[in-house]
Parts: structure tokens; sequence; C-alpha cells
């Protein structure tokens, strides 16, 4: 990560792993109560639901939850807000 001072603010330039279609793993799918309705991978996988209430509803099972290796990554989940621009929640074995 860089960091410059330009007109007396600081700038960061955060890497980016650009997320890219992807297909939902048996594993997470049967953790999951609720399904997205799109599902992007990165690093982390990125589960795109409906609404916010889908994502205040989500219960994971997390002894099937726990059984998956992601490695360093982990599960997010996000919709669009319904007070503000967006939702998530994040989840890692």
């Amino acid at each position: 990560m860089t960091v410059e001072f330009n007109e007396g603010l600081y700038q960061l330039n955060f890497p980016t792993r650009m997320p890219k279609i992807s297909k939902l793993p048996d594993a997470i799918k049967n953790a999951l109560n609720i399904l997205p309705k799109r599902i992007y991978k990165s690093r982390d996988y990125v589960l795109v639901f409906d609404s916010e209430a889908d994502i205040r509803n989500l219960k994971i099972d997390r002894q099937i939850f726990d059984q998956i290796s992601l490695g360093t990554g982990g599960v997010i989940v996000t919709a669009k807000g319904d007070q503000y621009d967006y939702v998530y929640r994040f989840f890692t074995p």
C-alpha cells in the first residue's frame, strides 16, 4: 500500500482483489439458510443477497461452515441497505 500527501490530504492506494463471477461451493451452500442471488470470488467469496433483511436473517450452520477450508479468506455477505448504501457481514471458519 502506498500513501501520498496531496493538497493537505493523505491519499491511500489500497491493493485490489477484483472478484470474478463464481459458483457457490456445496459446503458453503449447505451452511446457509438463505441462498444469494450472485456469487463472486477473489481471496474471499462475496455473496450478494436481495435485501438487508436477508443479511439480518442469514444464519450459518457452524458445524458445516467450520469444516470449510478457505485459507486466509472468508465469506462476505452483502445487500443494498434500507437506510445505508449497503450492509454486510463477514464469516470465516
